[in-house]
């Protein structure tokens, strides 16, 4: 048996508010402590993070590999590679995509790993990080979270939004 999905415009609307709140919250926080912190980069999602939000929406258990949390977008990066398929023509220019925020995805990939809402595989960067290994997920409450927002979400404690963007 197999599920099919359709993903709406409306998820990539609530995803760019997502990661809007989240750069907002820390930014907030950064400024309550008084420290430095920048996002480069727009709230576009990227392919990936679309993937993730779907994984932690629909999965029991989500396990996230090949996320790059760096801004570079040299190509010869020492990071994950902006796209896992190299030899297309326009794989190397589309990693300097204005609109995203890899640090920015890559800071709310690790607060949620923190929170325990996922495990993260980043062998051998991070003590502590899921070990990737052949181990069996299960899915079984699948359908329950069908159509909601990931409930790992509901607990970053994001600020309200004032005003519409976009």
């Amino acid at each position: 048996d197999v599920d099919v999905a359709l993903l709406s415009v409306q998820i990539m609307g609530q995803m760019r508010e997502l990661l809007e709140s989240y750069r907002l919250a820390r930014e907030l926080e950064a400024v309550a402590s008084s420290r430095q912190l920048s996002f480069k980069g727009g709230t576009a999602p990227s392919t990936g993070f679309v993937g993730l939000y779907t994984a932690l929406a629909t999965c029991s258990h989500v396990t996230a590999y090949g996320f790059s949390r760096q801004a570079n977008r040299n190509t010869k990066s020492s990071s994950y590679p902006y796209h896992y398929f190299k030899n297309y023509a326009d794989a190397e220019e589309l990693r300097a995509h204005p609109h995203h925020s890899f640090t920015l995805e890559g800071d709310l990939l690790m607060r949620l790993f923190a929170l325990g809402a996922l495990q993260v595989c980043e062998v051998g960067k991070l003590a502590g990080l899921h070990n990737c290994s052949a181990d069996t997920f299960s899915t079984s409450d699948s359908n329950e979270r069908q159509g909601r927002a990931p409930p790992a979400l509901s607990t970053l404690n994001l600020p309200e939004r004032t005003s519409n963007h976009h």
